[in-house]
Order: structure tokens, then sequence, then C-alpha cells
């Protein structure tokens, strides 16, 4: 018996005849196969506590922002969508991935824009907390996809179907909490 395969990709190709189930992604597009929208991405502002509440008077432009290489439009995005010019912010110090940035924006590094998915439960520790309140779409969306020519793909469907009522729970309880907590959902 063999076992299904999942797997997630980023900016790499991939075809009905690569050797997966269930392709999860972002940022590519498959025909061909079957597909479900998991969810859409949107992005949020985040800080420490004490560098929030430390900066929180201040312009954006005097805010020490955090990026990742992987994602170099985050920054940008929100900078155009909360009507500050994007050259006009200082960005202190840029990681290779987000997973690092957010752990620099938990020791207090500095603000980062992120996937609100993505640091949902730092802020729900109260490791972060939002920096202000635009929550910004960022016109990505995660994509599950089923490879039509897997021996799994009655699993596969039944993965993606539970994978998308898991998250468009998390998305209302993400939801529920960015308001309660102060910030707008737009």
């Amino acid at each position: 018996m063999t076992t299904p395969t999942l797997r997630s990709a980023a900016m790499s190709a991939s075809q009905p005849s690569d050797d997966f189930d269930v392709l999860i992604t972002r940022d590519l597009s498959l025909s061909g196969t079957e597909s479900w929208e998991l969810v859409r991405e949107e992005l949020v502002c985040v800080g420490a506590p004490a560098l929030v509440a430390n900066h929180h008077a201040r312009s954006r432009r005097h805010w020490p922002m955090v990026a990742a290489r992987s994602r170099p439009d985050l920054v940008a995005r929100w900078a155009v969508a909360t009507e500050t010019a994007p050259d006009e912010l200082r960005v202190i110090a840029t990681y290779d991935h987000l997973f690092l940035a957010v752990t620099a924006a938990i020791a207090g590094t500095g603000f980062l824009v992120a996937p609100r998915l993505l640091v949902h439960s730092a802020i729900a520790t109260g490791a972060l907390v939002l920096a202000d309140e635009h929550t910004i779409g960022s016109g990505a969306t995660y994509v599950a996809y089923v490879n039509p020519h897997s021996a799994h793909t009655q699993s596969a469907v039944a993965f993606c179907r539970w994978l998308k009522g898991m998250l468009r729970d998390y998305s209302r309880s993400v939801t529920t909490d960015v308001l309660t907590s102060g910030g707008t959902s737009t």
C-alpha cells in the first residue's frame, strides 16, 4: 500500500504528470486538474508588543521594518494600501524567508507585513500584536490541485474537501479575532 503524497509548491513548475496527489500553491496554475480555492491571502502589519507601544504614535516612515526576500512585494503593497510611499519606509533587516522574518518580529527587531494566516497564532498568544487597523488583500489565493493521474484520487479529493472546510472555519475565527482586537478586515 502506498501513502498519498501532499506537495506544497512556491515557484517550481508542476505538471499533472508529476508525482503528487495534492499540490497546494499560491502562485501556480495547473490546468487539467481538479482544484479547490482554499483561502484568499490577507496581509497585516505586526510587531512585538513593546515595539508597537513605543512606535505607534510615530509616523509609519519612522517604523523599523523587517522584510523577506521570499515575498519582496509585501511591504510595498501594505505601504500603498495605507497611503504611505514605499520608498519612505525604513527596512532595517531582510531575511530569506517569512518564517525567519516572523521570528525577528517576535524578537522585536521590527514591524513585519505578513499573511494573516501565517502570524495568527503569534497574535493569539500575544507574541505579536497588530501594528495598525489595516487588513489588506494581497491578491494571492491558495489553491489545492488533485493530480488526475494519482492512484489516490478519492483520498486526495476527500482531503481537499476537509482542508477547505477547516480553512473556512479557521478564517472565520481569524476574522473574529482581528475584529475583536481592534483591527478591521477590508
